[in-house]
């Protein structure tokens, strides 16, 4: 999924205290396209077992894409 102009991402600075997963779907039904990600989230994730795969799976499930951040790690959450 691409964004594009017109597209809203809701950004986890503005909501530093929800983890990830939790702002994954309130973010889809209030009509964000894409979430941001701090490295650390993605990390803890790791840290209990799931991979970068499986985040990148439940963010796409909602219609969501990763819209920002992340940027030490690149595409695909390698």
């Amino acid at each position: 999924m691409t964004l594009g102009a017109g597209d809203l991402v809701f950004s986890a600075g503005t909501h530093l205290v929800t983890p990830l997963l939790d702002r994954l779907e309130p973010a889809a039904t209030a009509g964000y396209t894409g979430v941001s990600v701090y490295p650390y989230e993605v990390d803890q994730l790791r840290q209990r077992g799931m991979t970068g795969t499986e985040i990148c799976r439940l963010v796409s499930e909602l219609g969501l894409c990763v819209g920002e951040g992340l940027l030490e790690r690149g595409p695909g959450l390698t």
